[in-house]
């Protein structure tokens, strides 16, 4: 018998060891970790994440429920990182902690960063207690962006074809026109506005593209001319450039689709791009080339601009390096 009682307090002791019962504190198992339970991002500059959330974890990695509201303290190793609990908020830096009331173990929020690149966010209680911080590593691409602003005038009857271009994002992007109206006899497919266009006017229409995170717009116009003008009138295809990550060379036209004789100028505002050939008369075939070895790893633009007697036309060279 005596034996007997002597087992009876080690197995109670058993029995609160595996319940998870913390005997110094008597207030449940210890409180180790912040984990974050929602996966690392990939988001663009300027748009909110998808919900991002955070749960208090004992060493076993089983949720706590906590004793009192215990506030949790939100940080980003980037300049421009906000956090909100609304991903429509404000992200103007006013938020910068969730709370985790008293019986719940978790909270949530979202992040937005306007500068491209790497963020870590660091989760920690406040105040400090001891526990484990959360650390988790976001991925942000350059701002999405629509770099078409303008286009060329075409003319009844004759063949017309723009490229319109984008930068930022994952790359891989989804046109759409949202309002207005093209030219009449002019299609949109993909990012290519083409075809005849059949009646005069100036028409004004809104063009959206996404990458599947982010979502921007973007409104031009077209002029287009009953006749051909008797004077000059600059046509320059496409209107943006986009040499990604690898290629140094790609080519544009300079076309007149007016009368007379067009003369035009060709000129660049970076050191490490260049145009060939940089004048010239009537219609013609120009070369851009890239110097990627004067760059560093980072994301560049650049504007050529064409001037002739029948205009001013520019266009918006984006590249990315990668070494």
């Amino acid at each position: 018998m005596k034996r007997m009682l002597l087992r009876i307090p080690y197995i109670v002791l058993l029995l609160l060891l595996l319940l998870g019962i913390n005997l110094s504190t008597g207030c449940g198992p210890k409180v180790v970790t912040i984990a974050f339970t929602t996966l690392p991002q990939i988001m663009d500059a300027g748009v909110a994440s998808n919900v991002m959330s955070i749960q208090i974890q004992d060493a076993k990695s089983k949720l706590v429920k906590l004793k009192t509201d215990t506030i949790i303290s939100l940080t980003s190793t980037s300049a421009t990182g906000r956090f909100d609990t609304n991903p429509s908020g404000l992200f103007n830096g006013s938020i910068t902690s969730v709370t985790i009331p008293s019986g719940a173990s978790s909270a949530s929020f979202y992040y937005r960063d306007n500068t491209a690149g790497t963020a870590s966010i660091t989760a920690a209680e406040m105040p400090s207690q001891g526990w484990t911080r959360g650390t988790q590593q976001e991925t942000i691409n350059p701002a999405l962006t629509v770099t078409t602003i303008s286009l060329p005038d075409g003319v009844v009857g004759t063949y017309y074809s723009q490229n319109l271009g984008s930068t930022g994002g994952t790359g891989t992007y989804t046109w759409s026109v949202t309002a207005g109206t093209l030219p009449v006899g002019l299609t949109f497919g993909g990012n290519t506005i083409s075809g005849i266009p059949i009646a005069g006017g100036e028409y004004g229409f809104t063009v959206q593209v996404t990458d599947g995170i982010g979502t921007v717009a973007q409104g031009i116009s077209i002029k287009i001319h009953e006749n051909p003008p008797v004077t000059p009138l600059l046509s320059v295809s496409p209107s943006s450039l986009s040499f990604g990550s690898s290629t140094n060379q790609k080519s544009f036209v300079i076309a007149n689709v007016g009368g007379g004789t067009l003369t035009w100028n060709v000129s660049c505002n970076q050191t490490w791009l260049s145009i060939s050939p940089s004048s010239g008369s009537g219609n013609g075939t120009i070369t851009a080339t890239i110097y990627r070895s004067a760059l560093n790893s980072g994301s560049y633009s650049a504007t050529i601009t064409i001037t002739s007697n029948g205009g001013t036309q520019t266009i918006t060279v984006t590249v990315q390096v990668q070494k």
